[in-house]
């Protein structure tokens, strides 16, 4: 759903389809003893690195598919 979102509005897709690439590059492993030292160990960091790794990518790909697909879909 946020996904349709970001495809079909121009301000929202200039405003996160940068970021959420740019995290997506990023490599996950590097980033779990920044958030480790920052937020200290639980449940807290395990789910900063749950973000970048689950839904971004799925992010990334619909607002990559949802253009693509021909208007009759939207009926």
């Amino acid at each position: 759903m946020r996904a349709l979102a970001v495809a079909v509005s121009p301000a929202l897709r200039r405003a996160f389809h940068p970021a959420a690439v740019t995290l997506e590059m990023v490599a996950k492993i590097a980033l779990a003893p920044l958030f480790a030292s920052r937020f200290g160990f639980g449940c807290l960091p395990e789910l900063v690195i749950v973000f970048p790794v689950r839904v971004l990518p799925i992010l990334s790909n619909g607002v990559s598919a949802f253009p693509s697909l021909p208007p009759e879909l939207g009926r």
